[in-house]
């Protein structure tokens, strides 16, 4: 119903699926792009991007998946580091409001990827 990849270009719209893209330059990667496909008539998806100096408190819907690519800077997620190149999955009942705390200078760019279902109930993955 949905992937999530980082690429060289943005994804095409199919005839199956339905695409957003994000060019972004970062987690050691250099230029890319976050591709989200996925089934407009039962998913949404957005794509944004959190620039974060400071502490700041995230908070997602209950029923939505969040993936989280860390293009740029380190922070603090509860006992976890996080740096550039690193993906985080929020889901679930867990995580719903996340503190994240910049370790250093250097300001945390964040790709953050919203899934959710039309019906409003709750996606989940499954790795």
């Amino acid at each position: 119903m949905w992937d999530v990849r980082l690429e060289s270009r943005a994804a095409p719209m199919t005839g199956a699926m339905d695409a957003v893209s994000l060019e972004v330059s970062g987690a050691g990667r250099g230029i890319h792009f976050v591709n989200v496909r996925f089934d407009a008539t039962a998913i949404t998806a957005a794509i944004d991007v959190e620039v974060l100096d400071r502490p700041a408190c995230l908070r997602r819907p209950a029923g939505e998946l969040w993936i989280a690519i860390f293009e740029a800077g380190a922070a603090h997620d509860g006992p976890f580091i996080v740096r550039a190149g690193d993906v985080l999955v929020w889901e679930g009942d867990e995580a719903i409001a996340v503190e994240l705390r910049p370790i250093d200078e250097v300001p945390v760019q964040i790709a953050v990827v919203k899934l959710g279902r039309h019906d409003g109930s709750e996606l989940r993955w499954v790795p």
